[in-house]
């Protein structure tokens, strides 16, 4: 098996070659791990390259409502759990030079946004990380568990966008329960509900500035509470 890997992506070699005088199991663990890594960039990277040469149906002009003309390939880069992917993706423009008319649907079909450059599976498990830890530790830990290296300021950012999209929701079911339409419970697995629930909460003081988007005017202190909901099992 590691003759055909080695064959197949060139890059484990280095790690395939450790992997014969490395002594303990710990070590091997790890070794694997970023043999697993690199395995799963070309994998996906294949598969992408593979997708994007399918036909497009190119959507119409946002401005003038032309058809989109191609403009070749595109190359697209985006941080993974595994590392960073690289693959070409077709690129449309209107062809009557309309300003913002630009699109890449394969881009769209993936979920991705026009300047994202880190994948949703990493921003899921840092922002999670910051719910226990300071951005900082939380960007150290992810790190040290994935390999993958982001800023505490990307983390913010992120946190800041997710709470957004909570405090949307939450204003919608609010309105809607004002309205006598009662929430929808979420399903539950059977083997799941029956697993005992633990609930934890704490409470931190949070500096806040008296007006909104300006760093002027004299510091408040308010309490913001934090509640953790965990099946045992």
């Amino acid at each position: 098996m590691t003759d055909m890997i080695c064959e197949c992506v060139p890059e484990t070699q280095p790690q395939l070659a450790r992997l014969q005088e490395t002594p303990s199991i710990a070590a091997i663990v790890m070794t694997c791990w970023m043999v697993a890594r690199l395995l799963a960039v070309r994998l996906i990277e294949e598969l992408l390259t593979a997708r994007a040469q399918q036909p497009e149906i190119w959507p119409e002009c946002p401005i003038c409502r032309a058809r989109l003309h191609s403009k070749g390939f595109r190359e697209r880069a985006l941080q993974t759990l595994f590392g960073v992917i690289r693959w070409k993706r077709r690129v449309g423009r209107c062809p009557n030079g309309c300003k913002g008319s630009q699109a890449a649907p394969f881009d769209k079909a993936l979920g991705l946004s026009p300047y994202q450059r880190t994948s949703i599976e990493i921003q899921w498990m840092s922002c999670l990380l910051a719910v226990f830890v300071p951005y900082e530790t939380a960007c150290c830990v992810l790190e040290k568990l994935t390999g993958v290296r982001i800023t505490a300021s990307a983390l913010w950012g992120w946190v800041h966008d997710a709470g957004q999209r909570v405090m949307g929701q939450l204003e919608s079911e609010l309105q809607a329960l004002a309205n006598g339409q009662s929430p929808t419970a979420e399903s539950l697995p059977a083997e799941l509900a029956t697993l005992p629930i633990v609930v934890g909460a704490d409470g931190v003081m949070v500096p806040f500035r008296p007006s909104s988007g300006t760093p002027k005017g004299k510091t408040q202190w308010r309490e913001v509470k934090v509640a953790i909901l965990a099946r045992l099992g």
